[in-house]
Formats: structure tokens, C-alpha cells, sequence
């Protein structure tokens, strides 16, 4: 495996643009920031479209 591909695996993308976030899968929700529950990970750019006023 590559290290792109370590990366990948290790690391949650955003739901919505499918950028890698910095999120490691197996870190706790409540320690994130951008996670949507019932929605998945989003990463900071997304997040600030959707939920800034």
C-alpha cells in the first residue's frame, strides 16, 4: 500500500467534497470538529458553507 493510500484508509474525507479531513475514522464525534451525526465528517470549508450565517 501506498502512503496515499494509508492516508485514505486512516483518515475520514468529508462527505460532501470527499477532501481528507484531519479525522482519524476511529476518533470519538464528540472530539470533532464539522461531524454531522446521521451525516457523516465535513471538513472545514464545507462545514462554514453549510452551517455560517
Amino acid at each position: 500500500m501506498t502512503d496515499v493510500n494509508l492516508v485514505e484508509f486512516e483518515f475520514d474525507n468529508c462527505r460532501i467534497c470527499g477532501k481528507i479531513t484531519p479525522y482519524k475514522k476511529d476518533d470519538h464525534i464528540d472530539k470533532r470538529m464539522g461531524y454531522v451525526e446521521g451525516g457523516g465528517q465535513l471538513c472545514g470549508e464545507c462545514w462554514n458553507k453549510i452551517y455560517s450565517i
